[in-house]
Parts: structure tokens; C-alpha cells; sequence
């Protein structure tokens, strides 16, 4: 999209603080309610933006909405201003990101500051605040799951993904229908295991959008907040065309990535200030004080870096550790570019920056040391001062410092997943998280490659001579899977659900909050590729059917993809419902008929008629409705019988009812709850139970059977739960012996060992590659998923914190701690936690 042109606008000076030292304002500037309004118009936007970030000639940074500003559309401020341009006339500001509702997360790094914050108020509020995040985590897988079993918020889940259709004007589909219809369900589904992911690989768990939001941070030129204060005014839904605000007053949390050390979680007070009533979904600094709020959290200023403010109580500390300081070192003179030569020395500064940015292994090894001796350990935050050096190499063209010996880890945390490199494990809130979490999406992922179900073909979108258009459909579905598979190819992405629900696990893990839907963004870009493609694929369809479909959108003033024809010709109904059976029948590319959303509910309404289908307003599960009286009873019995699960079913049932103390009378939403709690909740400590474990293991199956098909058939097809615990995989691990320990022999009688505890059909382990003082063996195995989580246990080392003091001397601990731990196994001992 192109910029939109600025008439109007001028530069002052920031607000900076008494000594010079600290700028209030950097990054940040002031937009009119003239300009804004220009700019939702120009956006399509169907609010007002509070702040964009922006890039215009000489300038770049945040413009925050400024009701008092009237002489100019722009009030730049100086440090916005990064050249001084030629300027030809033609002034263009092109619009990067725009303030709106954004829910939060916390991260491993935030929710392992959280709690070593917490620790030093006393051990009452480090357990408060423990168990807090512990309850958020599994309130978010829970939510996650009910995403695809609740309809209400399967459509919840809906109205937040890609949009190519309104929703709300389907008059045929219900909210169970949107639930059990296979296209809507592979987005939803899409979106919950990238949910998922996030959990499992990096921790991160929701925040109840009424406890948190993310939020870009911008200056209060008003000046009416105090030092210490801030404002933050959100809407109370994610949905941009909310209209009830709330305005968060009292103590609240707020953190940045990257998050380095203890002090860039500062807890202030956020206040109401009527003068600020304009600002929504922004988080507005005050401009008062001996430094800045923002710059505390990590060096961060106003140029657009987005900020986590949380005002649960429960999360809530006294106050707040020191802010860190770190001192970045200035360019040598010999090294500044001019302006205009700095085209001819661009390419030269980007081969070196790419020989030497290594920010992402300097963070990694900051959050293994962090994790394990603390982030107000000296070598700690020696470290993040390297790791603060490297994040701004790309700004201040200083490489970071190279990493001493003891600064690098060669053991990591088992949440980490680097199963090549020897593993331990902490007591700690992510370690827990890792486990469970990558049990279960483990588990979907078996669930989803035995996933043999189709998707069924709803017989109320048929119309009898449909098949006189089926050759015509099919020139049009060759060549719409011809796009699909190009960007499906030309991005790495795994399925055509995770394309059209914009939920791709690798473009997503550096994206912030709210430049999901930037155009600059990978997700941004991808997203724009897939509307024009379905907007392409409608337009031709309606150009050939419907020659005044142009006229009448305009006339019903509605968005493209809102647009919902009056009046359906009989040709494009048989169209539609061609396009539809051959997707359909193929399986693979259900997007496709959905480009005509309209002419499917136009022919769904005009056969729901005709029709006494109770499905169109039930969830089924093989064919018993949902809202029928007496299913508990006959799912029960089915559960029982089909998975020949030998407990007393009633008691678990009850004991499940009182533990909750359920309240609620829908029979679908106690069997799924009750599937939940023992499928997950309480699945780790009753599998160690044998006579309770193919009890827990059913429960898990047929809970993600229910959620992760595409058709759930889950009691009148075999259930292969038996067959999938069975099926082989290979792992590699390894492990780090101390070096006199070692003898030829040893691989092959720890092997036979290993095989003998595990189960494994299989353990091969390589000769080693010496260390200083020590041998890295690498270990290549096969064996049931039970049998590789079993190897991977014997082979992971359990640390206490208190045994390790300082970074030089943490390997050399771990691996006695793994010698230890191998020797007991070689010699049969039952392998017990070395303290």
C-alpha cells in the first residue's frame, strides 16, 4: 500500500532530563486527530490508531495521536530525526505498525525473572507467585483445547484468525456448524498447535486479557503523569471494533524482551488521567523523573518497542530490583559513514555484521547461566552486558565481545530440546511446563499422522446439475492448487490450514504482538499473498457470473471480503456446489469453495428448509447429538467398551465432579472436562499407577481424538491407541563422562544396561570425542515414545541450584554429576539424583 502524503509538519526538541543524560521522548512524536482520521480512512481501519510506527524521509519512530495539535499533521521530535533529506516535494510517511488490542505471554525468561524476583520477598510470595503462573499455565492449555471443543469458543478462536468471509452473516451455520465444519476447523486447529508449540519449546503462557495486554509504549506530552506513573487504557475485548474501555489504575507489572537481568521487571503505578481519554491500547510513560520507566526495562525507548504490563495481584512485588546499567561503547570516528556514502559501504557493513552478529547464541547461554545461578550472579551479569552489546550491534555497528570458556554451556536444560548435547534438568516452573507440554503435543502429533478421517461432505450444500460445472470448477481448483502449493513450498509451511489461518510456528517465533499484521513482518507479507489470492479467486469467479456484482457492493458499502451477494444466480449455486464437492473429495485444499462463502449459505439456507437434519445446530460424535438426553450415560459405556478400560468408572467420574465441584448440567461439557482432567491434569502422576494407567492413556486419546481429527470418529472406528504406543521412533541424546572413567568396553555394557531398563529395541553408543578432561559420547536410539522417555530420563542429570556457585565451575559439577549417575547404571544400581 502505498505512503500517505504529509503537508504539514515540523521537528522539536525531546523532553530530556535534568542532567541531559536520559531522553523521555526518544523514538516519539505527535500526530493530529486531522491525521489520524486521514490515516484509519487510508488503513481501512475501523478505528481510530492511538500511535503508529512510521518511516518517512530523514525520520523515523512512533507518532502518538495528539488531540491539542493543530498548526501541524507532524510534530516530529529530534531524536526521530536519523539524516537530513533531500527532500523533492513528495513527502510520503509509509505506516509500519499501528497501535491495537494485543493479548500477553509470559516467557521462559520472564516467568524465570518473576520468580527469582519473587524469592527475594520471602518464601509467602514466591509460593503466591508460583502458583499464580502455575494456574495460568494450565488455564492455557486447558483454553487452548476448549477451543475445539466448545463452540462458543471455537468461534471466539474464529473471529480472531485471517478473515476472508463475515462471519456473522451466515444465516445456515450455528456455532456448533461452524465447529464441525472441516475447513473452519482445520484454522482453529492450526492455531491451538501453534499455541501449543509455544508452550512446549519456549514456555509461554496467556495472560487473561483482563489481568494483561501488550502494548506500544508512547510519551505523555501532556505532562500530567507523575514520576513512577503511567496510563493504560484497553479495550475489553482483542476484537478492534470493541467499543467498552477500561482504564487500569493501582500497582502493575511491566516487562520488554529482551529481558536481561532481575531489573527489567519494574513494578509502578498506573493512574487515570482524564487528559489522556484519547489513548487506547497504548501504554503512555510519564515524562517526569531522574530516569525514564522505559529505559529501565532493558534500555528500551519510544520507536516502537512494545511493552507487557500485568496487574493481577497475585503477580504483583513490593518493589522492584535495581534497573540495570549497561554502558554501550562509542563508534571510533575513523568508522562513521556518511550519509552519502553510505549506499557504497552498506554491502560491506552487512558481510561483517554477518560474520560477527551472534546475539542469538550469546542470549542462549545468558539463559542457561540465568536459569541456573541466578541473573544477579556476577558472571551473570557480566554476560547480559555481552548479550546487551550484541543486540544493539546491528544499531551501534560495535561487535559484542567473543565468550569465555566458562560463559559457554556444553549441558543444557532439558526444556531447551538440544537432545545432541548433554541434558539436565532444574526444580524449576519451566522445567515442569517443558515436560508436560511436549508430552502432549507429542501425543496430538501421533493422534494427527493416524488421523485417517476425511472430511465429510455436509449434504446440505447440494443442488441437483451441479455436475454441469464440474469441468469448469476444476480448471479453477488446478490452478488455485497451483498457487497454494507455491507459497506453501516457497515458505516451508507444513499444511494448507496453517497457510490460511496465518499460524506458522517458525515465522512467528520473532514476531511481537502486534506486528502480526504488519506488511513488513514474514507473517505480514504471507497473510497479504493469501488475501490477494482469495480475492483474486472471487473476483474472476464474479466477473463470469454476476456482471454488476461491483455495483451492489458498493451499494451495501461493505469491505471485499464482507460483501454478501443479494441475489445468487441459479448457474453460480451449481458452480459454487461443484467447486465445493471437488474440494471436498480431494481433501487437501478446503479453502477453495470458501472464496463463494455467500452462495454456500445462501444454498444451505433454502435445503435447511427441506431438511430435519438435527446436525446443523448439534455437536456429533458418531452420531449421537450432542444436546440429546441420556448421552453421558451411552458415551460412558461406549468409552468403557471401546478402549476396555477396566476401572470403576464411576467412582473416577464422581471423584472428578466433586474435585471441580462441576456445577454445570451440559452432558457434552462434563465428558470433555472429565476426558481433560485425567488426560492431562492428573495424567502424569495416575500413569505411574499400572492398574490406572490405560485408564489416563485413554482418556488423552480420545480427548485429542475429539479435538485434532478432521471428522472425529472415536467409537465406531478402531481406536489404535494400542498400535501408536507401540510404533518405533529413533532419538539421539548423549551424555559427558569424566575422562579416567572411560574404558573400551564401556559403550557397549552401558548399552545392554540402558536397553534393560528402557525397553528400547535398540541403543547404539559411538566412541567418544574428547574434552579437556572429559568424553562426550553421542547415543543413537529405537524404541516405543514410552522407551525413548524413559532413555532420555536415565541419561538427563537432576541439579540442585545450591550446588552450583559460579559459572567456572558449573561443568565440571555437571559432569560428576553424569559420571556418577552412568557409573550406577553400568554397574545396576538403580540410578538415584546426585545432590
Amino acid at each position: 500500500m502505498p505512503g500517505i502524503e504529509v503537508h504539514y509538519h515540523d521537528v522539536e526538541d525531546d523532553i530530556v532530563s535534568d542532567d541531559n543524560k536520559y531522553n523521555f521522548t526518544d523514538g516519539c512524536g505527535q500526530m493530529s486527530l486531522e491525521f489520524a482520521l486521514e490515516l484509519k480512512k487510508h488503513l481501512y481501519l475501523n478505528y481510530t490508531p492511538s500511535a503508529i510506527q512510521f518511516r518517512f524521509p530523514g525520520f523515523k519512530g512512533v507518532l502518538v495521536l495528539d488531540q491539542n495539535l493543530f498548526e501541524y499533521q507532524i510534530l516530529f521530535r529530534r531524536s526521530q530525526q536519523k539524516y537530513f533529506p533531500y527532500l523533492n516535494g513528495n513527502n510520503f510517511l509509509d505506516v509500519i505498525k499501528v497501535s491495537r488490542p494485543a493479548g500477553c505471554r509470559m516467557n521462559k525468561t520472564y516467568i524465570e525473572i518473576w520468580c527469582q524476583n519473587a524469592a527475594k520477598h520471602g518464601q509467602e510470595i514466591e509460593n503466591r507467585v508460583k502458583n499464580r503462573i502455575e494456574q495460568y499455565y494450565e488455564e492455557t492449555l486447558q483454553s487452548l483445547i476448549e477451543k475445539l471443543l466448545d463452540p462458543t469458543k471455537f468461534g471466539e478462536a474464529l473471529e480472531l484468525l485471517p478473515k476472508y468471509m463475515d462471519c456473522s452473516k451466515m444465516r445456515s451455520f450455528t456455532p456448533e456448524t461452524f465447529q464441525s465444519e472441516p475447513f473452519f476447523r482445520q484454522l482453529v486447529q492450526s492455531n491451538v498447535i501453534m499455541e501449543l508449540k509455544f508452550v512446549a519449546e519456549k514456555q509461554q503462557i496467556n495472560i487473561p486479557k483482563n489481568f494483561g495486554r501488550t502494548a506500544i509504549g508512547v510519551a505523555d506530552f501532556t505532562r500530567r503523569l507523575k514520576e513512577g506513573e503511567v496510563y493504560f487504557c484497553y479495550s475489553e475485548s482483542l476484537n478492534s471494533k470493541c467499543k467498552a474501555k477500561f482504564i487500569v489504575s493501582g500497582p502493575v507489572a511491566i516487562i520488554r524482551s529482551p529481558a536481561l537481568s532481575l531489573g527489567d521487571l519494574q513494578f509502578v503505578t498506573a493512574v487515570d488521567c482524564p487528559e489522556l481519554h484519547h489513548l487506547e491500547n497504548v501504554l503512555v510513560f510519564s515524562t517526569y523523573g531522574d530516569r525514564p520507566i522505559q529505559d529501565k526495562l532493558s534500555g528500551g525507548d519510544l520507536d516502537g518497542d512494545e511493552y507487557v504490563i500485568i496487574w493481577d495481584p497475585e503477580l504483583i512485588l513490593p518493589f522492584s530490583h535495581p534497573a540495570a546499567e549497561f554502558v554501550q561503547p562509542k563508534p571510533e570516528e575513523s568508522k562513521i559513514i556518511e550519509i552519502d556514502d553510505l549506499q557504497d559501504k552498506f554491502p560491506e557493513f552487512r558481510k561483517e555484521y554477518m560474520r560477527n552478529d551472534n546475539v542469538g547464541y550469546i542470549s542462549n547461554n545468558l539463559a542457561i547461566l540465568g536459569e541456573l545461578l541466578g541473573y544477579d550472579n556476577k558472571g551473570v551479569v557480566k554476560l547480559a552486558e555481552k548479550t546487551d552489546q550484541a543486540v544493539l550491534y546491528f544499531k551501534s555497528g560495535i561487535p559484542s565481545p567473543g565468550l569465555e570458556n566458562h560463559e559457554k554451556s556444553s549441558f543444557d536444560p532439558a526444556h531447551m530440546k538440544k537432545d545432541q548435547k548433554p541434558m539436565y534438568c532444574l526444580e524449576n516452573v519451566i522445567g515442569g511446563f517443558h515436560s508436560k507440554s511436549q508430552s502432549i503435543v507429542d501425543d496430538i502429533k501421533q493422534i494427527q499422522e493416524f488421523d485417517e478421517s476425511l472430511p465429510e461432505i455436509d449434504e446440505l450444500i447440494h443442488l441437483d446439475g451441479w455436475e454441469e460445472y464440474e469441468e469448469a470448477a476444476m480448471i479453477f481448483f488446478d490452478a488455485f492448487k497451483l498457487q497454494v502449493n507455491e507459497l506453501l513450498i516457497q515458505y516451508g509451511i507444513q499444511s494448507t490450514g496453517e497457510l490460511f489461518s496465518n499460524q506458522i510456528f517458525s515465522l512467528s517465533l520473532r514476531g511481537f504482538e502486534t506486528e502480526k499484521e504488519s506488511v513488513t513482518s514474514p507473517l505480514g507479507c504471507l497473510q497479504q499473498k493469501v488475501f490477494t489470492l482469495m480475492k483474486n479467486l472471487r473476483t474472476k469467479i464474479l466477473n463470469q457470473f454476476v456482471q454488476n456484482w461491483e455495483q451492489l457492493k458498493l451499494l451495501q458499502e461493505a469491505e471485499f471480503f464482507d460483501f454478501y451477494l443479494p441475489e445468487v444466480p441459479e448457474k453460480l449455486k451449481k458452480f459454487a456446489v461443484a467447486c465445493y464437492k471437488i474440494a471436498y473429495e480431494n481433501g487437501d485444499y478446503l479453502a477453495f469453495p470458501w472464496s463463494l462463502w455467500d452462495v454456500i449459505d445462501d444454498i444451505r439456507c433454502t435445503n435447511q428448509l427441506n431438511s430435519s437434519q438435527q446436525s446443523m445446530n448439534s455437536t456429533v460424535v458418531d452420531g449421537f447429538y450432542a444436546n440429546d438426553s441420556n448421552n453421558l450415560t451411552r458415551w460412558i459405556n461406549n468409552f468403557q467398551k471401546h478402549y476396555n478400560v477396566e476401572v470403576n468408572f464411576k467412582y473416577y467420574f464422581y471423584r472428578f465432579l466433586n474435585i471441580n465441584r462441576m456445577t454445570i448440567t451440559d452432558d457434552w461439557q462434563k465428558f470433555t472436562k472429565f476426558l481433560w482432567h485425567y488426560g492431562t491434569k492428573e495424567y502424569d502422576d495416575f500413569k505411574k499407577n499400572p492398574e490406572l494407567k490405560r485408564f489416563v492413556k485413554a482418556c488423552r486419546w480420545l480427548l485429542f481424538k475429539l479435538a485434532f481429527e478432521i471428522s472425529p470418529k472415536v467409537f465406531t472406528t478402531p481406536h489404535r491407541m494400542d498400535e501408536t504406543s507401540n510404533a518405533l521412533k529413533i532419538a539421539r541424546f548423549a551424555f559427558e563422562l569424566e575422562s579416567l572413567l572411560n574404558s573400551a568396553t564401556l559403550p557397549t555394557r552401558l548399552a545392554e544396561q540402558l536397553l534393560r531398563l528402557t525397553n528400547c529395541s535398540r541403543i547404539i553408543i559411538s566412541q567418544p570425542i574428547d574434552r579437556n578432561f572429559s568424553k562426550i559420547f553421542q547415543v543413537l536410539a529405537l524404541g516405543t515414545k514410552d522407551a525413548i522417555e524413559d532413555l532420555r530420563n536415565l541419561l538427563t542429570i537432576e541439579i540442585n541450584k545450591s550446588n552450583v556457585l559460579n559459572a567456572e565451575e558449573s561443568h565440571q559439577i555437571k559432569v560428576r554429576f553424569s559420571s556418577t549417575k552412568i557409573m550406577q547404571i553400568l554397574h545396576g544400581m538403580n540410578p538415584s539424583r546426585v545432590d
